[in-house]
């Protein structure tokens, strides 16, 4: 019959850990929001005058900064 000392017992529960640390991490891109409640890098803005970032989930061309309340157009790239 086969022995098993502290050491191997120790060494093969450390891999065990990894190896589910790694299988969930593995599919944690599965977990996020999917279709419509996804956010795009198009509706991040960020405010030139405060640098406060702002969420814009409608789309809309013309946002207002909550914290400084200046007028931000969307930027048209050519």
């Amino acid at each position: 019959m086969m022995g098993i000392d502290m050491a191997m017992a120790a060494a093969i529960y450390m891999s065990m850990v990894l190896v589910a640390i790694g299988a969930m991490w593995w599919r944690s891109p599965d977990n996020g929001p999917r279709g419509e409640d996804a956010v795009t890098a198009a509706q991040i803005r960020q405010c030139p005058y405060c640098a406060h970032v702002i969420i814009n989930p409608a789309k809309l061309e013309i946002i207002r900064c909550p914290v400084c309340q200046s007028y931000m157009e969307e930027e048209r790239h050519a």
